[in-house]
């Protein structure tokens, strides 16, 4: 069991060369802080769970190509008129979803070039063959150690 410690609830941890437990590389923990505080994660945490809905996406795919309103959407995606009034209502809180009315009719759209992007990304992720990413990745965090 070498090259592992106890943790005080008694899990196992791993511990540095010299058998203490803690960092091993203090520039890399200071720096992966210094990353944590330049983001909001509860708001993107928020975005990610909106797009986790797979009839959300669609109707975000549908809003950024076309303006429709509720019943039009509902039609479209054969759902019943209050279902996607709620999706819509979600996609409007974060302001995804951009309401105009128009009379007693209310149409929506998505106007957003970073969501646009997001799901332009999305969708190259999905072809991207598996561990490209991972090698990449890879491949910087190898050059920053050694530069």
């Amino acid at each position: 069991m070498s090259g592992m410690g106890r943790a005080r609830d008694g899990r196992r941890t791993p511990e540095r060369p010299d058998g203490r437990a803690g960092t091993i590389h203090a520039e890399d923990v200071l720096r992966a802080q210094e990353l944590l505080a330049e983001l909001d994660h509860e708001g993107l945490a928020d975005l990610f769970d909106v797009l986790s809905d797979p009839t959300r996406v669609r109707i975000i795919h549908i809003l950024l190509s076309q303006e429709m309103c509720t019943s039009d959407l509902a039609a479209t995606l054969h759902l019943a008129d209050p279902a996607v009034s709620q999706h819509l209502r979600v996609l409007r809180n974060l302001r995804i979803a951009t309401p105009r009315r128009a009379g007693r009719i209310v149409y929506y759209s998505v106007r957003s070039r970073a969501i646009a992007r997001l799901m332009t990304h999305g969708r190259r992720a999905l072809d991207e063959p598996p561990g490209r990413a991972e090698a990449e990745r890879h491949d910087r965090v190898s050059r920053s150690r050694t530069a």
